[in-house]
């Protein structure tokens, strides 16, 4: 019984990354526009606000606009609130636009053509502008100091490899199965438009179908997460110009390929897993 269950999961596994793949390959153009004019926006974004900003900064106080963007200003807590500020501003609106990838992952498979358009990304960003960078800061409140945890653990206790791993192994854990818990938001807001009900909603879809999330999503980070993860740890032993090239060889995996199959995956599972939807407020 057991084994046939095991069998049933690993099943509908394959049949989500079939199916997603399906639909990345006839609509990798209007993924790929989306995440270009998402790093677009964000360039643009940081240094008209970084000029601007450090601008009026240099207008009414001693300091600089060099000073104000490079950080070296005398005035340390005022040029370090500033380019936090800035940064923050220019990842939200990365963020918001890039999944924007949701809408068009729900735009597919909700209107049965099986095609969309990069500008319906404007359409859903105007709509969810604010709760997507909310919620993929909740998905990365733990795992975006993943990288940085590897690069200081390994450095600093290169002689105690062991425990060092093992500390890392268990947030590496932690971040896989607080991931699948929130990942359903993302879907989940595209299709309500209610903040609330997306965490509901990711929290049911989690309790009913439990073992196909870590199967379908440990497949994922196995061919997604984890080959970054080891990146990492061989650029903080072996910093050649050769890890570089990797670095940039497993971004350039990770967002051409990785981000747009995760959002059509998670948009797949909402739509067709076992869950207690709230009434959608849009179609």
């Amino acid at each position: 019984m057991g084994e046939s269950k095991t069998t049933m999961t690993f099943s509908e596994t394959k049949k989500d990354f079939r199916n997603s793949w399906a639909l990345l390959k006839e609509n990798y153009k209007a993924f790929l526009s989306t995440e270009i004019f998402a790093g677009i926006s964000f360039f643009i974004t940081i240094i008209l606000t970084s000029f601007i900003v450090g601008f009026v900064i240099a207008s009414f106080t001693s300091t600089t606009l060099r000073e104000v963007i490079t950080g070296v200003s005398s005035s340390f807590i005022v040029s370090h609130i500033v380019r936090s500020g800035i940064m923050l501003v220019c990842m939200w609106i990365f963020f918001g636009f890039l999944n924007c990838q949701f809408g068009l992952a729900h735009e597919i498979m909700s209107s049965g053509e099986m095609y969309a358009e990069f500008k319906s990304s404007f359409g859903y960003f105007k709509k969810n502008w604010w709760q997507y960078p909310i919620l993929t800061f909740t998905i990365m409140a733990i795992g975006g100091m993943l990288p940085m945890s590897f690069r200081f653990e390994i450095y600093q206790n290169i002689e105690s490899s062991f425990f060092t791993f093992l500390y890392l192994f268990v947030q590496c854990m932690v971040f896989f199965f607080w991931f699948i818990t929130f990942i359903s938001t993302l879907p989940s807001i595209t299709f309500q438009e209610n903040f609330r009900h997306a965490f509901i909603e990711s929290f049911r879809i989690i309790k009913n179908n439990f073992s196909r999330l870590v199967s379908t999503w440990g497949v994922f980070f196995t061919i997604f997460i984890l080959p970054g993860l080891l990146v990492t740890i061989l650029t903080s032993v072996y910093f050649t110009w050769w890890m570089i090239t990797l670095n940039i060889i497993y971004i350039l995996w990770l967002s051409l390929i990785g981000f747009p199959l995760m959002s059509l995956l998670a948009t797949g599972l909402y739509k067709n897993v076992k869950l207690e939807r709230f009434k959608p407020l849009i179609e």
